[in-house]
């Protein structure tokens, strides 16, 4: 087994990549994982044996868009309004100065580097950000703190932890879900997805989350059963997962699958396969869409919003297994 890291200027457009590698013995086994530290720490390009799982669109990534596999923190998904409340306070999300309802603040966020390290099992990329009075977005979430990130390759697939620190002298709030563009290798009638969801929340207006569920059809539409990609098209939050269960992609070609995995405080995982796309999405998220104003409102379970006391910090994680 041979693992390597490097970094490549000027990836695709002028960004700086971080690459981590795997050379298996058999090419059809190596894997390569592309991540851009100033696009929001952007796991842009997962591949397995040169076929790419995680792929990105270059003209998104050029400025920050959602391709490749955005970070969404702290407020996931959609925030009604672009505002959230929480004990009494009120906060408009803003970031340059215009309203950000969609994913939150760091998916456009540089990061810094913090180490790179290729082991005899493993190759890692630790990256951070940090929120702070000198941020211009510090008024939407005025909470000091920072965010890590180590993705770590393995001959399995990659892993991305998390630590979310609270530097502040205030209980901090926090949601945070990775978004992968997944593709469809081998075409939509060749890609089957299981999500181990027993239920969607109810909304209204579309979107937003009433406090209720969905458990039986025809809101609910059950992935439970692996179901074909190229049949379905879906914007979904799936929660009341099964614990211990992945989500699980099965490629009929090139013939393997891609088994999703995170730790117990991810309770929705997201479902976004839009007509006519060469990707679909499956997205695992800590929170529901609109999680800090259903909590306000007393939804605090379909919420599920975390938080981190002063001083302490919270860790987690997702997996990509590739079988």
């Amino acid at each position: 087994m041979s693992f390597q890291v490097k970094t490549q200027n000027n990836f695709l457009g002028g960004h700086d990549a971080v690459i981590l590698r795997y050379d298996a013995p058999s090419a059809d086994d190596a894997l390569s994982a592309v991540i851009i530290p100033d696009s929001g720490a952007n796991l842009c390009r997962l591949s397995k044996g040169g076929q790419n799982i995680i792929d990105f669109d270059p003209e998104k990534l050029a400025v920050a868009d959602f391709t490749g596999t955005p970070v969404l923190y702290p407020t996931p998904n959609r925030i009604r309004d672009a505002k959230w409340s929480l004990a009494g306070k009120t906060y408009e999300q803003k970031k340059n100065g215009q309203p950000r309802v969609l994913h939150g603040l760091a998916y456009d966020e540089p990061f810094e580097v913090a180490e790179l390290v290729a082991q005899e099992d493993c190759a890692r990329a630790v990256l951070r950000m940090r929120i702070d009075p000198g941020k211009e977005f510090f008024a939407s979430f005025p909470f000091e703190s920072t965010l890590e990130l180590t993705y770590i390759l393995s001959a399995d697939g990659i892993k991305a932890e998390y630590t979310v620190s609270n530097l502040s002298r205030e209980v901090m709030p926090f949601g945070l879900a990775l978004h992968p563009y997944f593709y469809k290798l081998g075409g939509a009638s060749k890609t089957w997805l299981s999500v181990p969801s027993n239920a969607t929340p109810a909304t209204e207006d579309t979107f937003y989350p009433t406090g209720a569920y969905h458990t039986g059809s025809p809101e609910f539409v059950s992935l439970k059963t692996p179901r074909r990609v190229g049949g379905l098209t879906l914007d979904n939050d799936y929660t009341l997962l099964e614990k211990g269960q992945p989500c699980v992609i099965r490629y009929e070609e090139p013939g393997f699958e891609v088994r999703m995995s995170a730790s117990s405080e991810f309770e929705h995982v997201m479902v976004y396969i839009p007509a006519g796309e060469d990707f679909f999405c499956v997205e695992h998220q800590t929170c529901s869409i609109n999680a800090f104003n259903l909590h306000d409102r007393g939804h605090t379970g379909l919420a599920n919003l975390l938080f981190v006391q002063p001083g302490e910090s919270r860790s987690g994680f997702i997996a990509y297994s590739i079988v």
